[in-house]
């Protein structure tokens, strides 16, 4: 007996938008990776039927009120907390 084996699936598959649960929202953590915002990690502290209020990890004072459906666009935002790039040294290492 052989049994037909399915191939395997990729591992990143390319997803048309982000999934969005208004039950799990309040809580969540978003990371705009659009690069247009001051800064990259938000968490999401309330929403109602038509808008999300996310904040700023690295600044409470910095809040974003927008549509919950934004966050379905991937090329704005990303689910959780995607790592930041190292800062560039633009020094070549001479002392000043």
């Amino acid at each position: 007996m052989t049994q037909a084996t399915k191939p395997p699936e990729p591992l990143a598959v390319a997803r048309a938008h982000n999934q969005v649960q208004l039950r799990h929202l309040i809580g969540s953590k978003w990371s705009r990776i659009d690069g247009k915002a001051a800064f990259v990690h938000y968490g999401c502290i309330a929403r109602n039927a038509e808008t999300v209020l996310l904040r700023s990890v690295l600044t409470p004072f910095d809040d974003l009120l927008l549509p919950w459906r934004d966050l379905r666009n991937v090329a704005v935002w990303a689910p959780g907390w995607i790592p930041c790039a190292p800062p560039s040294d633009t020094d070549d290492g001479e002392a000043r």
